[in-house]
């Protein structure tokens, strides 16, 4: 079971958001220290470059990429093999004891993610004028939420009545 979104954040943890509305699924979180590994020749290759959530950042324990921080798990996957327009299809996170695909955890329903934590985010990010895509900023942001908890509150408040749109 995923920890809240700020908690995740806060705790230097991995926020995925979810950036298409074409794509399947939702927003994922994963807790910092979690194993992952990426498939090198498709969805269902036996070789794999290895790695670790830390503070936000996916960062390779093997391969040519040892130690580089990627912020985004589109960025790793790109990165270590070749492109893909689907990220989700060739990483796994090591959790709760068994590999799980990512595109699993976009899809269980019991890894949604609270919409009101995700707004509320987002426009701390830009009242605070934070890059929404920086490891940093998210972690500040997610801190702030923690201490006030009336952020999120407005942001549920307003997805019920609707405001959500006008960010």
């Amino acid at each position: 079971m995923a920890l809240s979104l700020v908690e995740t954040i806060s705790q230097g943890g991995h926020y995925w958001k979810k950036e298409r509305n074409d794509s399947p699924g939702h927003s994922v979180t994963i807790q910092n220290g979690t194993p992952f590994k990426i498939a090198i020749e498709g969805p269902s290759s036996n070789r794999f470059v290895s790695g670790k959530v830390l503070e936000g950042y996916l960062v390779p324990e093997s391969g040519e990429h040892i130690g580089r921080k990627f912020k985004s798990a589109n960025e790793v996957v790109n990165t270590i093999r070749m492109p893909s327009s689907n990220a989700f299809l060739y990483i796994h996170f090591y959790i709760e004891g068994s590999w799980v695909l990512a595109d699993a955890l976009r899809r269980a329903e019991e890894w949604v993610l609270d919409e009101a934590e995700e707004l509320a985010l987002e426009r701390v990010c830009i009242i605070y004028k934070n890059d929404p895509d920086s490891v940093a900023a998210m972690r500040q942001a997610a801190r702030l939420l923690a201490e006030e908890p009336t952020w999120v509150e407005s942001a549920r408040r307003d997805l019920v009545s609707g405001l959500s749109e006008l960010l």
